[in-house]
């Protein structure tokens, strides 16, 4: 499907799509071609139907695979064949509901102590205390910080948004430490070499001291963002505002750290308390 991916792909760059949608999209749509052994524009629906009953029943694939494969083929359908949609009369798996993982106040200082490069603890330390992306901390310019008023701006973020974050007091100093000779268009976080950090360094950072810490949990870098909203929501943070630090679309993404947020599940338990 070397020319339909061609255009496929020009038809995504022009509708806005990220490139790991285009990437996402166009992989599943090549996968679904070699093993029908033909170019998806010319399999019939009893074919594509056939298809998603072996990836469902025989690959066991997950409600999310399976919904990323019908957005693709409507994609393809729509924009780049510019024919009807299929009617696959297919049901979208339900998908499953996962609450976030988070560490505690006291597991993320244990962890953070544990990184031995300061590069890579700092960096670390802004992704927690800003609730960022890894590639959002790893591509931040120095230009991006204003120190004046105490706010990161977050460029094409997640769906190419724009946001503005708070920077905590304590984090301040941290960003200050790495403005010497650095550009504006710079990465704040380099390496001696004045690269932007590697995320695949700073992950394999962050595992090693999560194993040194011993609070034996599971989790990564994304961890860090995940315990930022929850500590947040515990301490009393409204959820829009937590919504726009974090970047969410929906409030209905941002709601999930209500459901992990054990002292506000304590309050509600000490309230009834009160009245029994």
């Amino acid at each position: 499907m070397g020319e339909l991916r061609d255009r496929m792909v020009k038809d995504m760059a022009l509708r806005g799509l990220a490139p790991r949608t285009q990437e996402a999209y166009a992989g599943t749509l090549y996968l679904a071609a070699r093993h029908l052994r033909k170019s998806p524009a010319d399999v019939t629906v009893e074919e594509w139907r056939g298809y998603f009953s072996y990836l469902v029943e025989d690959r066991k694939y997950s409600g999310s695979r399976i919904a990323q494969l019908l957005c693709a083929l409507q994609f393809l359908y729509r924009y780049t064949l510019k024919r009807p949609v299929l009617d696959l009369a297919i049901v979208r798996p339900r998908k499953r509901v996962r609450r976030p993982r988070v560490l505690t106040p006291e597991d993320v200082r244990q962890v953070l102590a544990k990184v031995r490069h300061p590069v890579y603890r700092d960096a670390l330390l802004v992704i927690y205390g800003c609730g960022l992306r890894l590639m959002e901390c790893v591509g931040l310019p120095l230009r991006d910080v204003d120190f004046e008023r105490r706010v990161l701006r977050v460029t094409a973020g997640k769906g190419y948004k724009d946001r503005y974050v708070p920077i905590p007091a304590k984090v301040l100093p941290v960003l200050r430490r790495h403005m010497e000779g650095v550009r504006p268009d710079q990465p704040v976080f380099r390496t001696r070499t004045g690269r932007a950090l590697d995320p695949s360094a700073l992950q394999r950072a962050f595992k090693w001291a999560l194993l040194e810490s011993g609070i034996g949990k599971p989790a990564s870098i994304h961890t860090l963002r995940h315990s930022y909203a929850t500590h947040l929501c515990e301490s009393g943070v409204s959820l829009p505002v937590i919504q726009k630090n974090l970047g969410h679309c929906s409030l209905r993404t941002t709601s999930v750290y209500l459901h992990v947020a054990r002292r506000l599940q304590e309050d509600s338990a000490g309230c009834i308390d009160a009245v029994l």
